[in-house]
């Protein structure tokens, strides 16, 4: 206990360097969280249960409470000052209700109020255009009623209050949403056939908010499970799949430009389905929803082409989200259930990989970026036999430029870093240099032999073919040399 404890410490210490980490907690333990950012207030909601957090940042204080009502499948959207958590369901999993309620948190008043959506039922799809919020299709039923899949959508007008109907084309569930210029696209989903199978359909509604007309269009193949992402005037429908006799995943994406109002269709390197998105400048990043977990597929709106790269370490479950340059990847679980604290960092401008850490690993953690400031959330952090949900936020501050220089210097004279530590089959190498080039490495085991001795360029290195145990790995790079313990546990 006390190695392994001393190994937790290293790790945690070397992560500081280039980096400031804060802590704190939620009210209640929770999973994939909802987050509203203001220009002085972040709100923590719920898509399950009905606590919420209020961090303010004039007054650095954090309130807390709950939801009109508890209830499981909100849907979350946010416009101007306010942030929606709409409908859901409640009660018996096997027979529920449905709510109409909408909890509005608004930041510049710091209230709470409830709307209410016409039809009782979970949202299909939720999204914000100009000065109005739709909450599209959906799921549900009145008080004692039969189950509906609906096409009805509920339109908010966020300066006058007013709230109109319209309908889809098509009644659905599980709708992507895509926000450009001044459209909005509810694209593929599902829906039951008269034998209440579960269908995947390809129907597209355009909302145009300028003129308040709706128009159609069709995806290239039936799909739900879709990432959106949206470059400039372009939005991306990335990937999904589909359910037949076989489960279908596709590369397929479907490309809308809101401006010509016209589609075009690409394919990604790898099939994904509820890929995590992420854009920066004029790329898209997607990632996860992949047999390839570690590949990273990269469009780039500027020469309609893709790419690819690849994370340090193979994770599922992760989270992703981008401020200024950087691209953060964090949490996560490997093949075998192993729970990472990872945060895998993506200089887009260098093409460079740096390793950051969570105070608690977890997967499902949610991410969002308040300017250059981080905020990971909850998460879970137990395997799937014992879900337990974690409280934890973590708060991740770049240093300044200057501090970074002298943080670097400094660590040519410590130790180096290693994560993760335990490992299994790869170790990333985190060190004052950017990247290794031709450094030496030699690896020790308990009984003082050497296992492993090779020349080493880049930062990832393979410790597959080692036993399980405790070593020690020695680093010699540009003249300098380092030593750690290296606990392997395949």
């Amino acid at each position: 206990m006390r190695k392994n404890l001393l190994i937790t410490l290293f790790v945690l210490a070397a992560t500081t360097i280039n980096a400031q980490w804060k802590s704190d907690t939620l009210s209640v333990a929770r999973n994939a969280i909802p987050m509203g950012v203001f220009a002085n207030k972040i709100v923590f909601g719920s898509t399950s249960g009905n606590a919420w957090d209020v961090f303010d940042f004039n007054t650095n204080s954090h309130s807390t409470g709950i939801f009109s009502i508890s209830r499981a499948s909100i849907k979350f959207t946010q416009a101007g000052h306010n942030a929606y958590f709409a409908g859901g369901k409640y009660g018996p999993y096997t027979d529920p209700l449905y709510t109409k309620n909408i909890d509005v948190y608004n930041d510049s008043l710091n209230t709470w109020s409830v709307l209410n959506l016409s039809l009782e039922r979970i949202v299909g799809g939720a999204g914000t255009v100009g000065s109005n919020v739709l909450f599209a299709g959906g799921i549900g039923r009145g008080f004692g009623g039969p189950v509906y899949i609906y096409n009805r959508v509920d339109i908010f007008n966020t300066n006058t209050g007013v709230r109109t109907t319209a309908s889809l084309s098509k009644a659905r569930d599980n709708i992507a949403v895509g926000t450009a210029a001044n459209k909005i696209v509810f694209a593929g989903g599902w829906f039951w056939d008269i034998y209440y199978n579960m269908v995947q359909t390809n129907a597209i509604d355009i909302y145009d908010d300028a003129t308040g007309l709706w128009s159609n269009a069709s995806l290239s193949v039936k799909r739900e499970g879709i990432a959106v992402a949206t470059l400039g005037n372009k939005i991306l429908f990335a990937g999904g799949t589909a359910y037949t006799n076989t489960t279908k995943i596709y590369t397929n994406v479907d490309i809308y430009d809101a401006v010509a109002n016209t589609w075009t269709v690409s394919y990604m390197p790898n099939a994904r389905s509820y890929a995590t998105a992420v854009t920066v400048g004029s790329k898209a990043y997607f990632a996860g929803g992949a047999k390839k977990v570690n590949a990273i597929d990269v469009y780039d709106a500027g020469t309609n082409s893709w790419s690819q790269l690849f994370m340090p370490v193979a994770l599922k479950g992760f989270s992703a989200t981008a401020a200024g340059d950087k691209i953060y990847f964090a949490g996560g679980y490997d093949r075998r259930n192993f729970i990472s604290g990872l945060v895998q960092v993506y200089n887009t401008v260098t093409g460079t990989w740096a390793i950051e850490q969570l105070s608690q690993p977890r997967y499902g953690v949610s991410a969002v970026a308040k300017g250059s400031t981080i905020f990971f959330a909850g998460g879970i952090k137990a395997p799937y036999s014992t879900i337990t949900y974690s409280n934890m936020i973590d708060i991740f501050q770049p240093l300044p430029m200057a501090v970074k220089a002298n943080a670097s210097q400094a660590l040519q004279n410590e130790t180096f870093g290693i994560y993760p530590n335990p490992a299994k089959d790869v170790v990333y190498i985190k060190t004052g240099n950017t990247l290794l080039q031709n450094a030496t490495i030699k690896i020790v085991n308990s009984a003082g032999q050497t296992v492993l001795y090779k020349s080493q360029t880049g930062n990832l290195l393979d410790i597959s073919a080692l036993q399980n145990g405790l070593y020690l790995m020695h680093i010699i790079n540009n003249g300098k040399t380092a030593s750690a313990k290296l606990l392997i546990a395949h």
